[in-house]
């Protein structure tokens, strides 16, 4: 895990913000699920996390291939120290109505990291079909309840109405 910390320190060290999404988020959450790789969010520009990690092995990976994925940009980061790295700009999810941005916001802190936002990575799921992984997340959120600006934000988003619905029922 010491490749994860020396890569948010130069992201930090940079002035970018970051969050941690994915199974990284699940784990701080308490689930116990196997991690593939790091994926770390930015709401940055693309030449300013690339000169923040100007010391690292980076591939630029295509977004444009990809029918439900429009980020802006895909980095990948090779490390044999841990697990591989991908650090994706300006997350956004197609929809039959439009994008759906999932934006880099920080829900709290764990092993010194910044994870992000659960309502977010709920909606995030439940639109890639991930079906097991919204469920954990509709767990967690019927648990602690939410009574923030993500449930707000995503009701105004081109998002299916079944999920509007569970969205609404998990709003405190």
């Amino acid at each position: 895990m010491k490749s994860i910390y020396k890569l948010i320190e130069d992201l930090e060290a940079s002035g970018l913000s970051y969050s941690i999404g994915g199974s990284g988020l699940l784990n701080s959450l308490g689930f116990s699920v196997p991690m593939g790789d790091w994926d770390v969010f930015v709401d940055s520009e693309k030449n300013k996390v690339l000169r923040a990690l100007k010391h690292w092995e980076v591939e630029d990976k295509s977004v444009d291939s990809h029918p439900l994925f429009k980020s802006e940009f895909l980095l990948g980061v090779k490390d044999t120290e841990s697990k591989p790295i991908e650090i994706i700009g300006y997350f956004k999810i197609k929809t039959e109505d439009g994008l759906v941005p999932l934006p880099s916001a920080v829900h709290h802190r764990w092993e010194n990291m910044n994870i992000g936002h659960p309502v977010i990575w709920f909606v995030a799921y439940t639109l890639m079909g991930r079906t097991e992984k919204a469920s954990l997340l509709r767990q967690f959120l019927e648990k602690y309840p939410q009574n923030d600006e993500w449930i707000e934000f995503y009701l105004r988003m081109p998002i299916p109405k079944e999920l509007k619905r569970i969205l609404l029922d998990l709003s405190i």
